[in-house]
């Protein structure tokens, strides 16, 4: 997450010091190490094991071994943030593992939207039927069956993460995080409602020519009723937003790099080999 977006997301969430926040997708840390500026107390989860202690090969662009200070604690000591570090869960999002009094002052959040990393969940679904213990193994989560990596729709994580909210923020406290569409799709109907909460802000960034997030932000204003449900156009999330991303109709709404892999294919062709001719009139060797 960008520094500056990181910063706009604490600081629309109210954070101030003394204040409890939680990021359920944390990652390495950039999200709550902004909170931790404004001074909170900062506490965070992820599916990843490998990631949040700065293990294993990254997945950016040139995808380096991690260092052994990329952990998320490595992280807070490097801005001078220790003392607002709580500490980091390895955990399910879309599972119960909070006890139900648990309240925070603040949750920010940047699900994950299956383009760079898959959406993840604990379960007996592989991602791979043919991929064995040892590659579950090797994602950060232990060997067997009920703890392999399944697949998460995103409206399944957007609907637990709205969820979690509505029962573990204290009234008054805020919700933000980011929610990704398709421009051509998008409606009102496309940000979750719940009736413990009130829409404070909307806003967006254009990730390409068809896809765009919407930073979210929304305010607890009445406290927690199990018979609460989450209510948004479902539909619109059917698919992975990862299938919808790669597959948009028109060539130039198409991500950049997309574009240029197709023009390359087009370009490109196959020819036959040309028969060598022998040089001649070349000066002879003295």
């Amino acid at each position: 997450m960008d520094p500056l977006l990181a910063l706009v997301m604490a600081n629309q969430a109210l954070v101030s010091p003394g204040s409890l926040v939680y990021d359920p997708f944390v990652g390495t840390g950039s999200l709550i190490i902004a909170a931790a500026y404004f001074g909170g107390y900062t506490f965070g989860a992820d599916i990843d094991k490998i990631l949040l202690h700065g293990r294993g090969r990254s997945t950016r662009a040139k995808k380096t071994w991690r260092k052994s200070d990329e952990s998320v604690l490595a992280n807070f000591r490097q801005y001078g943030l220790e003392k607002q570090y709580v500490d980091v869960l390895v955990a399910d999002a879309t599972s119960r593992f909070l006890r139900d009094d648990v309240q925070f002052d603040a949750i920010i959040a940047d699900p994950p939207y299956g383009v760079r990393e898959p959406i993840a969940r604990v379960g007996k679904e592989k991602f791979n039927p043919s991929c064995d213990d040892t590659q579950a193994v090797s994602s950060g989560m232990p060997a067997g069956a009920d703890f392999q990596l399944g697949r998460c729709v995103l409206n399944d994580l957007i609907i637990t993460l709205v969820s979690f909210a509505a029962k573990h923020l204290r009234t008054g406290g805020r919700l933000v995080y980011w929610l990704p569409v398709l421009q051509d799709e998008y409606n009102d109907s496309a940000v979750p409602r719940h009736a413990c909460f009130d829409v404070i802000s909307n806003s967006e960034q254009c990730l390409s020519g068809s896809t765009s997030r919407r930073l979210i932000t929304m305010e607890k204003v009445k406290d927690w009723d199990p018979n609460y449900q989450v209510t948004f156009a479902k539909e619109i999330y059917t698919e992975t937003f990862r299938e919808r991303y790669f597959t948009s109709t028109k060539d130039k709404d198409r991500p950049k790099h997309l574009r240029f892999k197709n023009k390359i294919s087009r370009k490109v062709r196959p020819t036959e080999p040309k028969e060598l001719q022998p040089v001649t009139g070349l000066p002879a060797r003295q």
